[in-house]
């Protein structure tokens, strides 16, 4: 996130710069933080993540891959999340009510 950028605005610029697509409409899930959200590099530096997860239907342009910060990106159904994930996105997935290990839809 730039200076003085929205969450918003940081969504659609590093979109545009590692995907090459544009959003026209997002809307926001949730925002998380906290304990839960405590992450210690190998380096000692410590954070606190604050994490706003957002929803789009649609997109416009062609993924491209900028091969400098994404490695790779693909859609997923919520039934066919990859297993592998790291502790932020597990922990996100849970607040989500996604069952991580059956990767279904929780009911509450």
């Amino acid at each position: 996130m730039e200076l003085g950028e929205t969450f918003e605005e940081t969504i659609q610029r590093e979109l545009l710069e590692e995907l090459s697509i544009y959003i026209e409409e997002i809307k926001l899930l949730h925002i998380f933080s906290g304990k839960k959200f405590y992450h210690e590099y190998p380096n000692g530096d410590q954070v606190n993540s604050v994490i706003a997860i957002y929803t789009a239907e649609t997109y416009k342009g062609d993924i491209k891959v900028d091969h400098n910060e994404v490695k790779e990106a693909r859609f997923f159904k919520l039934d066919s999340l990859p297993t592998e994930r790291t502790k932020t996105t597990k922990n996100s997935l849970m607040h989500l009510n996604i069952d991580v290990n059956n990767r279904k839809t929780k009911t509450t």
